[in-house]
């Protein structure tokens, strides 16, 4: 089954963040950019000493969910930065955008 790049997904989105107030105004800054739809949001403390563990739960097009994660990737504070998608669980991020030589894990 071919995905297009226009269809609407649901896409989860993980990250650990040092700083969680600040990552949470840069993410609420760009989820208002570009108007996408949230699901879910779930900021929880990890086991590190000062990081937290966020979730993201987003319902948009795979050319948004990858705009979105270039733009978290500038992100000093982010680390551990996941993106997938439950919708088909068969694909690879890369499958969508073919010229991307990466898996889920940025």
């Amino acid at each position: 089954m071919k995905t297009s790049l226009y269809t609407m997904q649901t896409f989860n989105i993980s990250a650990k963040a040092e700083n969680g107030l600040l990552v949470l105004q840069k993410l609420a800054s760009l989820l208002s950019r570009k108007r996408l739809k949230v699901l879910e949001i779930n900021v929880s403390e990890s086991s590190g000493f000062g990081t937290s563990q966020l979730m993201l739960v987003l319902q948009t097009e795979a050319r948004e969910a990858n705009w979105l994660i270039k733009q978290l990737r500038k992100v000093v504070d982010l680390s551990e930065l996941q993106l997938s998608s439950p919708d088909d669980g068969s694909h690879k991020f890369g499958d969508l955008y073919p010229h991307y030589h990466g898996y889920a894990l940025f």
